[in-house]
C-alpha cells in the first residue's frame, strides 16, 4: 500500500521521527546544562551569604565557624524516568536545625533564601534554554 505520491511515505515518517528524537535529545541536553548552571548559582549564593565570622543573628544565614557546613554544600543534576532535576544541599546533620530552627533556637535560614533570591533568574534561564533548544534545532 502506498501513501505518498511517489510511495515514500514510510521513509518520510521515519525521517520525521528521527528529527523529533534529535530535537528531544537537544532539548534534554540543553535543560540539563541549564539546571546545572542554576544549581551552581544557588550553591554559590548559599556559600557567599553565610555570615563570615561571629555569631549569626536569628533570621541571618549561619555564621562560619569551622567551615564544615559551607564546604559541604553541593549540587547534582539527576534524571529519573525521563525527568531531570537539580538538587542543592548538604549532608551535615545540623543543617536542618539551622535552616528551620529548633524549640531552643530561632532559624538561621540559608538555603530557602538563596532559592528565593534566584527564583526569577532560574525561571528565565530554564525558559531561555528550552527556547534555544527549540529554535536552534529548527533548521
Amino acid at each position: 500500500m502506498s501513501f505518498g505520491m511517489n510511495g515514500d511515505f514510510p521513509e518520510q515518517v521515519a525521517a520525521l521521527q528521527a528529527k523529533f528524537r534529535a530535537k528531544a535529545e537537544k532539548l534534554d541536553s540543553g535543560i540539563k546544562k541549564a539546571l546545572n548552571t542554576c544549581a551552581v548559582k544557588v550553591e554559590r549564593d548559599i556559600k557567599e551569604n553565610m555570615t563570615p565570622n561571629g555569631p549569626s543573628a536569628p533570621g541571618e544565614a549561619p555564621a562560619v565557624d569551622t567551615g564544615r557546613l559551607r564546604a559541604s554544600i553541593s549540587h547534582r543534576v539527576e534524571t529519573d524516568s525521563g525527568e531531570s532535576a537539580a538538587y542543592v544541599g548538604t549532608n551535615v546533620e545540623y543543617a536542618p536545625w539551622l535552616e528551620f530552627g529548633t524549640s531552643r533556637m530561632r532559624a538561621r535560614p540559608f538555603m530557602v533564601p538563596a532559592m528565593n533570591r534566584n527564583r526569577e533568574w532560574i525561571k528565565a534561564t530554564l525558559k531561555s534554554a528550552a527556547k534555544e533548544a527549540a529554535i536552534g534545532g529548527m533548521a
